[in-house]
């Protein structure tokens, strides 16, 4: 059963990720749009790297990168794999972790680059892009941090 619904909602997640990669490619490809000025900018962003554009100059680092990243988050979930109740929040941030990562590993596979839509101003940087994939991997760790200390 937490299996089923663990793929169930892990499949949901990802296509909803994805309706907003096309949404995005479709309608903010011809330029961007302020939103809340100053504070949130919608703008399609093409990024080759992972997280803020690192290793985008170099596919063998990006690529040992994140075979090495999704070996260790393997490793974790078959140690922690006993917390994976679906009233736990362990389940729900490992649902959030393992969907944004898969919408990202995806679009990387499929079409050589996540696309990035959200943008929010950083001082002395400019603007940090990302997407809902992105927010959904923090979110999961995030949650998985806090069910370590609090859940059995």
């Amino acid at each position: 059963m937490k299996k089923t619904l663990f793929l169930s909602l892990l499949s949901l997640l990802t296509l909803f990720f994805q309706l907003f990669r096309v949404l995005a490619e479709n309608f903010l490809a011809p330029g961007e749009f302020a939103f809340l000025r100053g504070i949130l900018l919608l703008r399609l962003h093409h990024n080759r790297g992972i997280a803020f554009s690192l290793f985008s100059s170099s596919p063998a680092y990006l690529l040992l990168t994140l075979l090495g990243s999704f070996l260790m988050l393997g490793g974790f979930f078959l140690l922690q794999r006993k917390k994976l109740h679906p009233r736990g929040l362990f389940f729900w941030g490992a649902l959030l972790l393992t969907a944004g990562g898969l919408s990202n590993l995806g679009e990387r596979l499929f079409y050589g680059a996540v696309t990035d839509y959200v943008g929010f101003p950083l001082p002395l940087f400019g603007y940090l892009f990302i997407n809902f994939a992105d927010l959904a991997l923090i979110a999961g760790a995030g949650v998985m941090l806090l069910s370590l200390g609090k859940e059995p």
